[in-house]
């Protein structure tokens, strides 16, 4: 080191030992309060972890929902949706709204409706709201709201009535409350609810094949939340897809006959659940309406208690196999005491049998007819009531479900919730206040007398809340009777006629076929149909329903649609297309998103050879119901008709992948594989063919095109030298069709280049006998009868 390193070495060391010093002489600096650098970096974690864990993900998942709405994946779910219609924006019905609650292939469209962004000035506005029975089932058009309507703007006349029919099969309060919510968006002056049959076996019922039943009623509102969502419908699609066909689910709507494994016992915890979940549906239904300031009027509900036996009955769980052969031959005996006459006998020994097990719906039903035949009506009113409530396939509201709307919505009139009890007022209008077949069709649809009570009765409760402004213009006549109320609504002997053979159809298959007494219901019922028959076959028949029909249009403030009861009577009744699609274009357009309407128009058209004009309208019904198998197997029809049979092929599949038990898709399906010039690895036409008829042996359509195959198969086979196989097909395809004469004819030659001139002849004379005018018949007969001599 040199000098000079040495010397300043030297003077850091000295600076170094006067720090401490120096540093003791100045003040000390105030610390400024200060975290920890752990506490500092804590805050930072969790608000990393919080922006990580709820804010990113829901900006994705709200991302991923504008995507999916943006390109347009999936369905609107609301009740209703706004469109332009022939230029104006409309407020239009969701066809797609209950995909939110079944599966969309079981899935129930509502009452169509279509109305102005805005209502018009002077316009009463009334929803009512509930499942078939409100709606009108087997016929809207003579509903409780259709004879609502009549009603108030008969005895209203200078106020614009706008009832609208917010009902729809098999749903139930889960399924009205949002539809109740949506509808308190569209200025409503007034809702009516008439609900309760569906609790059970509705959506989230404790006996429902939809969505399940759930302990949590905030649980199946969030699902219900989520499925309104287009990301929601893209996981449960995505689900479905995984899981593949649920097997134990129908691919259409086979009606009440899919319940028929779903059977619940009166006592099932279950069944306290659906009560509860009732309960909180209806108050937060009219909650609703008090916060939107709308009255709101609720009814009990009305079944049929004498004449609807129970649908399914469940011995005591308990129950032994020796008690069941010993009560199975004690109520034996009292069915044969009670055929006998011998009523009072009959009634002791269903008693006894009572002894052994009184859970037995069934018998409660028994011995309701013994009380009745012997007079003691208030006894056999006892025991019907119990049938209902112990049957196992709860179609029918109960004693429960009715005391739940009591209590929920009586005595409440100062909150704007009036109570209205349609039940009681039916059973005061039957025999022995015993409600039946006088005012219902089966067990939970009421005939027009029972539906004009039920309307009447809630018109009486609409009169007391009216506003004053529709109050001054009171008419001073009569309230429109049952018959005058028919007249109005065109409640002809034709309509009457094929509301019952539809209820008949109905209670030919399961479950009525399960009933104590449907022998006795469908006999009677048939009568039914041959007197409304006999009335409509007469001379003046068809002349009076045409009379109905154009009185009922002409009166004031007809409502559209009579149109279409109009339209479908004069392309189904008279075979009058051309009329009939004057009348439907009045229906399209005031509700132009009706998959049914736009299908009958297609079927309309197609008649008449507009066959452009009716392919349109077979596709704008897809548009909206794109899963109807009906639709998919007529249009596929249709296209092959055409002779299309490439398209036709892709919409016949897909009916018969929704429903693989479509006989009219399978047989049409197996023309269109005969027919197509590349039908790819898809089944045999044969295969098809047959299937349809092994699922409807009585479908003609598809024996006729199973004959035509064996036929065409035939000359294929007889080019081959395959006589033998020719006519073993060709027999089969006599068997199917006795009169095929085709068949027959090529039968005959093949039996006479074989030698059995006499089988030949034989054929050939059967031909003649069905075809006179067969000239090849003829000519091979008069030869072999020559050859022959």
């Amino acid at each position: 080191m040199t000098k000079k390193g040495r010397q300043r070495a030297k003077k850091k060391q000295q600076a170094q030992k006067k720090l401490p010093s120096l540093q003791a002489q100045r003040p000390p600096k105030e610390e400024s309060p200060r975290q920890p650098l752990t506490q500092r970096k804590s805050w930072r974690i969790w608000l990393f972890r919080f922006v990580g864990v709820f804010i990113i993900p829901v900006l994705l998942l709200l991302g991923l929902e504008l995507w999916l709405r943006v390109f347009d994946y999936g369905v609107p779910t609301g009740f209703t949706y706004t469109q332009e219609v022939d230029g104006q924006r409309r407020i239009l019905s969701n066809p797609h709204f209950t995909w939110r609650f079944f599966p969309p292939q079981l899935a129930k469209e509502g009452s169509h409706f279509s109305r102005p962004l805005k209502k018009p000035p002077g316009t009463y506005r009334v929803f009512v709201f509930g499942g078939s029975a409100a709606q009108g089932a087997p016929a809207m058009a003579y509903g409780m709201t259709r004879i609502l309507d009549t009603m108030l703007r008969d005895q209203y006349p200078g106020v614009d009535f706008d009832v609208i029919n917010a009902a729809i099969t098999a749903i139930n309060s889960h399924v009205v409350l949002p539809i109740v919510r949506d509808c308190s968006q569209l200025e409503p002056d007034l809702f009516v609810v008439y609900l309760g049959n569906n609790e059970v076996v509705g959506p989230y019922g404790a006996g429902t094949i939809f969505s399940p039943l759930a302990s949590s009623l905030s649980m199946i509102r969030a699902g219900i939340a989520l499925k309104a969502t287009r990301l929601g419908q893209l996981v449960s699609n995505t689900i479905g897809r995984i899981r593949g066909t649920n097997q134990t689910q129908p691919g259409n709507w086979g009606g009440m006959e899919m319940f028929l494994n779903n059977q619940v016992r009166a006592d099932d915890p279950g069944m306290e659940t659906v009560y509860r979940h009732f309960k909180r549906n209806l108050v937060d239904i009219s909650g609703v309406a008090q916060r939107s300031d709308i009255p709101i009027i609720v009814s009990t509900v009305g079944v049929n208690l004498k004449d609807s036996a129970p649908f399914a009955s469940l011995h005591r769980p308990e129950i032994s196999e020796d008690d069941i052969k010993e009560w199975d031959r004690i109520v034996q005996e009292g069915g044969t005491l009670r055929e006998e006459g011998k009523f009072q006998a009959a009634i002791e020994r269903f008693l006894e049998a009572e002894k052994i097990d009184a859970d037995y719906a069934a018998l409660h039903f028994r011995l309701g007819r013994g009380y009745w035949a012997m007079g003691d009506f208030e006894q056999a009113k006892t025991r019907y009531v119990k049938a209902r409530e112990l049957d196992a396939l709860r179609f029918r509201a109960d004693t429960r479900i009715n005391e739940i709307i009591r209590n929920v919505s009586g005595g409440k009139s100062e909150q704007g919730i009036h109570l209205v009890d349609a039940s009681r007022v039916l059973e005061a209008n039957s025999p022995e206040n015993t409600p039946g077949n006088e005012l219902f069709y089966e067990h939970v649809h009421m005939n027009f007398r029972g539906t004009y009570l039920v309307a009447r009765t809630i018109f009486e409760q609409v009169q007391r809340v009216l506003p004053e402004w529709v109050s001054r213009h009171a008419s001073e006549r009569a309230v429109l009777s049952e018959q005058e109320s028919g007249h109005r609504l065109a409640h002809t002997s034709w309509n009457r006629l094929m509301n019952a053979r539809s209820i008949l159809n109905l209670m030919q298959a399961p479950p009525f076929t399960n009933q104590l007494d449907t022998n006795r219901q469908v006999k009677a019922l048939s009568e039914r149909i041959e007197a409304l028959q006999a009335l409509y076959d007469s001379r003046e028949g068809k002349r009076e329903v045409l009379r109905q029909y154009k009185a009922a249009l002409d009166t004031d403030g007809a409502h559209w649609s009579l149109h279409n009861g109009y339209a479908e009577y004069l392309y189904k009744g008279l075979n009058n297309a051309k009329e009939a699609e004057e009348h439907l274009r009045v229906v399209i357009k005031h509700c132009p998103q009706s998959a049914l309407t736009l299908f009958l128009m297609g079927n309309v058209l197609s008649s008449q050879g507009k066959h452009d004009e009716a392919e349109e309208y077979y596709r704008k019904s897809l548009i909206y119901n794109p899963l109807s198998t009906s639709i998919l197997s007529y249009f596929g029809t249709f296209l092959l008709q055409q002779g299309r049979p490439d398209p036709a092929i892709r919409y016949l599949e897909k009916a018969i992948e929704i429903d693989p038990l479509n006989a009219m898709a399978h047989s049409a399906l197996g023309v269109a594989l005969e027919q197509s010039d590349d039908p790819g690895s898809h089944r045999p036409p044969i295969w098809h063919l047959r299937k349809a008829l092994d699922i409807d042996p009585s479908l003609i359509r598809a024996r006729k095109n199973l004959v035509r195959h064996y036929t065409t198969e035939t000359r294929k086979l007889i080019t081959r030298g395959e006589d033998d196989r020719a006519r073993e097909l060709l027999r089969q395809a006599i068997e199917l069709q006795p009169n095929a004469t085709a068949a027959r004819y090529n039968l005959a030659v093949l039996l006479n280049r074989k030698g059995d001139r006499k089988a030949a002849l034989d054929q050939l004379s059967r031909v003649m006998w069905i075809d006179p005018n067969h000239r090849e018949a003829r000519r091979l007969f008069r030869r072999l009868s020559v050859a022959g001599r």
